[in-house]
């Protein structure tokens, strides 16, 4: 298999003025990986070699999540070559190609590569290149900007030998001049690409190179907000100062874009509000129609559902009243008949209820024997004769007959007599019982001894079992597992003690740039020979960086232990891409 260095190549991504690009797998730790290698003629001294090497280094020092990262710098057959994060997804040209973008998403999208840019200005990297092949859109919708660290040694092979490298449609004035460059070029070239994105077409386009040289040099593109006329004015002046042919009329920094991209996005939405209200429609027809206005609450209705409840207050009240004069009527007509209660003809009786007997543990009521003759079928309990004699405070309107005592509602001037009730006799307690004379206690009975017991053999020692050395290689194999998804490099140098130098940088880089890990082992193999052993298997990788991006491999891993101690521990790991 083809490699870069350590690295194995899988297949090759692109290949442009710089060099090559070529997706690849890092064997250590299993990591999809892109890898440009740099052409000659881009280094081609050992100035520019060495300068490429300083300003890689620089940009591999960057860590933001709008631009990309920075694993590996090394050289392989004189040809220097830079190891990066792999993405999938597309460039932000094929992007603006595709159009269907709403202008929130291409705001959005510009908002992220001037946070990227802020960024890296803020610690005296300057980009060089930005140009919508060097803006990536992830399938996740991450926005990244690739090949920071590397435009200086094309503009310095285009300054040296008078040759464009790569298209000049993005480069800042003072860049085309062969004067010194900042970070306003970055600015210019972020104007000219967010131009593009805007309209879906270049700011400066020719037939040639002079004609687009000249364009850059001496011309202004046309307002964006006439080229698409449904974007909003207020981003035209944005773009306008930021494509200034004067470098101090532009934005004094990126930061400053950046804001003021936020105060077109924070008035975007209104002005297109009122537009949507105030225009008519393109046919000629009758205008828009204007939101609908909430609906204000209906106080009718309120209203009546407060007359219905006072309509069922009323209702039931007369039916409350009607009840108490038919009461009243009856009482009435009974006092006026001359009916007195000794000639009132006897009411009903009644059958008798049955009581539900007393609780166990309540004392029995006693009835006295003055009160005792007067039990009668009906009549009341005896606990409540007291209650049921007729009292004059008692009497309704009237003189009609007594009411009973469950009907009469009770005295309120005169308080219920006590029942007599006599307490239950308390049985007296028993005497004690006198104490038996002591009998003499009988003289005990010995038991034989039981014969002395045979000497007994001492069991045998258990056998210890012996540890099946493919399952300890598997538990290591369990142990390298966790410690990779746990992200601990101490338990990782635990089981693999030769895990140093370049190797164990890029398990640490990998450990603090990731967010999670997820490995999973499928088809283990183990051999063993002596103390020697070899485990193989499939391995799936996944790893979610901090911006929330998932990036998955799937290899041949091949691991080989040694026992040392007693313990199986590892000795290297290797990895193959599965095709």
């Amino acid at each position: 298999m083809e490699t870069i260095g350590k690295y194995q190549i899988v297949r090759v991504l692109g290949e442009g003025g710089m060099g090559r690009v070529y997706e690849a797998i890092d064997p250590i730790i299993g990591r999809r990986v892109a890898i440009k290698t740099i052409s000659a003629n881009v280094v081609a001294d050992d100035e520019a070699r060495a300068r490429f090497f300083r300003e890689a280094q620089a940009a591999g020092r960057l860590s933001h999540p709008n631009l990309i990262t920075i694993h590996d710098i090394g050289e392989a057959d004189g040809s220097p070559y830079i190891v990066m994060e792999f993405l999938d997804g597309a460039d932000l040209g094929r992007t603006i190609r595709g159009g269907r973008l709403s202008f929130d998403r291409k705001l959005q999208i510009m908002i992220d590569v001037c946070e990227g840019l802020a960024y890296a200005h803020e610690r005296d990297i300057v980009h060089r290149d930005i140009k919508p092949a060097n803006i990536f859109i992830s399938n996740q919708g991450h926005v990244k900007i690739l090949d920071f660290g590397l435009a200086r040694g094309a503009l310095s092979e285009v300054t040296q030998t008078g040759r464009i490298v790569g298209t000049p449609n993005y480069m800042a004035p003072e860049q085309i001049r062969g004067e010194e460059v900042d970070h306003r070029a970055d600015i210019f070239a972020a104007g000219v690409v967010f131009y593009e994105l805007l309209s879906g077409r270049k700011a400066f386009e020719g037939d040639s190179v002079a004609t687009t040289l000249y364009k850059v040099l001496e011309t202004q593109p046309q307002p964006v907000h006439l080229v698409d006329m449904a974007l909003p004015r207020a981003i035209s002046p944005v773009i306008e100062r930021a494509l200034n042919k004067d470098k101090a009329s532009r934005y004094p920094t990126s930061t400053d874009l950046l804001t003021a991209l936020h105060e077109v996005r924070g008035s975007h939405r209104p002005l297109e509000a009122a537009r949507s209200h105030a225009l008519p429609a393109a046919d000629g027809g009758a205008p828009p129609r204007p939101p609908a206005v909430p609906r204000r609450p209906d106080r009718s209705r309120s209203l009546w559902i407060v007359a219905a409840i006072a309509l069922s207050a009323a209702v039931v009240g007369a039916v409350l009243l009607r009840n108490t004069s038919r009461r009243a009527q009856t009482v009435a007509a009974a006092a006026t008949t001359g009916v007195s209660p000794q000639t009132a003809p006897p009411r009903p009786v009644p059958p008798e209820v049955p009581q539900t007997p007393p609780a166990a543990d309540k004392a029995p009521a006693v009835v006295s024997p003055s009160t005792a003759h007067e039990l009668t079928p009906g009549s009341p309990r005896p606990d409540r004769i007291e209650q049921a004699k007729p009292r004059p405070s008692a009497s309704v309107v009237g003189t009609g007959p007594l009411r009973s005592a469950a009907d009469r509602p009770p005295a309120i001037d005169a308080k219920p007599a006590a029942p007599e009730v006599t307490a239950p006799a308390v049985p007296a307690p028993a005497p004690p019982a006198s104490p038996a004379p002591a009998l003499a206690a009988p003289a005990p009975s010995v038991a034989p001894l039981p014969p002395a017991p045979a000497p007994r053999t001492p069991p045998a020692e258990p056998a210890v079992p012996t540890e099946d050395p493919a399952d300890a290689v598997r538990a290591v194999l369990t142990k390298y597992q966790l410690a990779i998804e746990s992200r601990d490099l101490d338990a990782l140098r635990r089981i693999w003690p030769g895990l140093a130098g370049r190797q164990e940088e890029a398990m640490r880089a990998e450990f603090e740039r990731a967010r999670a890990i997820g490995v999973r082992l499928d088809g283990v193999t183990v051999k063993v020979a002596g103390g020697v052993a070899t485990a193989s298997c499939r391995r799936d990788y996944s790893v979610t960086t901090g911006d929330g991006q998932t990036l998955k491999t799937t290899t041949n891993m091949t691991m080989t232990l040694s026992r040392r101690n007693g313990a199986w521990t590892i000795d290297a790991v290797r990895h193959e891409v599965v095709r």
